[in-house]
């Protein structure tokens, strides 16, 4: 199940561009690409939901979310947003977000840290959040 849930999560956001692709080729702009991506997340919710449960599956839902940009790094400012509406939308956890972000895969060091600094915000708020509830 664990390549599944990445390659779903990845391909939810990369219908957007996809959808784009097929139409008027060309690349979308980020600000249309929000647009899109914020309606097909909307739309695939509840298959997110199916598998997307526990922790385990939450890493492979943003190693998904960190493939997409890896490989259509224009939409890598988008990402920090998408990251909140999973939150948001309790499909995943502080905890699960804030493992993956300080997780350090050594064969990807360049990706990680590209992505690490588009999402720092994020996860400082997130963090921040949590110590105030404590």
């Amino acid at each position: 199940m664990k390549g599944v849930i990445s390659i779903v999560s990845r391909v939810v956001l990369e219908t957007p561009v996809l959808c784009h692709q097929g139409g008027s080729g060309g690349a979308l702009s980020t600000p249309e690409y929000n647009s899109r991506v914020k309606k097909c997340l909307v739309q695939f919710r509840p298959l997110l939901r199916n598998y997307v449960k526990d922790t385990e599956s939450m890493l492979d839902c943003l190693a998904g979310l960190e493939e997409f940009v890896s490989a259509y790094d224009r939409y890598l400012p988008s990402l920090a947003g998408i990251l909140n509406w999973f939150y948001d939308e309790e499909l995943l956890s502080e905890d699960a977000i804030i493992h993956w972000f300080e997780k350090q895969d050594p064969s990807t060091a360049e990706a990680h840290t590209t992505v690490r600094k588009a999402v720092a915000k994020f996860v400082k708020w997130l963090q921040e959040a949590e110590e105030e509830s404590d």
